[in-house]
């Protein structure tokens, strides 16, 4: 079930006992599961496990830990889980960043999400409907129409419909 971090862990501490080992996508569903039930310290343990162990992650793995990160309120901490992932020679994608952005969104960071928007640029991504709805939220969130009414904008230039109210 999705977001169930004690089924999750359950299953991988199972596979880990018996034959069966967890391979990257076991570990990054358990890391997802931590993610959902803002379990960060159990995510990066995780993490730890899997990598101790020789499985290599994914960015599919660390954009769960960026998303834990931001559910926890570290937004900061999901940027360094960014570099991280950039030194392991693992290209970020727009997941990634939006999971950033949400991190700081939450947090009220306009600048925040200003700079996710920027390392999006310089990595030659371009952001989607959901970059986009959080920048406007985050905007919202902190009464800067001007920079809403700018993201709201590029959006419409982008042929991309806002889905937020």
């Amino acid at each position: 079930r999705s977001g169930d971090a004690v089924g999750a862990l359950n299953t991988l501490k199972s596979m880990e006992r018996s034959v069966v080992q967890p391979n990257v996508k076991s570990y990054s569903l358990a890391i997802d599961a931590c993610a959902k039930a803002a379990n960060l310290k159990e995510a990066e343990r995780i993490f730890s496990t899997m990598v101790e162990r020789q499985v290599l992650p994914t960015v599919v793995t660390y954009t769960s830990l960026i998303d834990a990160c931001s559910h926890v309120g570290l937004p900061d901490r999901g940027m360094e889980w960014l570099k991280q992932m950039k030194s392991a020679s693992i290209l970020p994608d727009v997941a990634a960043f939006n999971a950033a952005m949400h991190g700081f969104a939450r947090k009220g960071s306009v600048a925040g999400v200003e700079h996710c928007f920027q390392q999006m640029a310089n990595e030659r991504l371009q952001p989607d409907r959901a970059s986009y709805n959080t920048a406007i939220s985050a905007c919202a969130e902190t009464a800067d129409d001007v920079g809403a009414s700018a993201h709201l904008r590029k959006m419409q230039r982008a042929a991309l419909e806002p889905d937020l109210v």
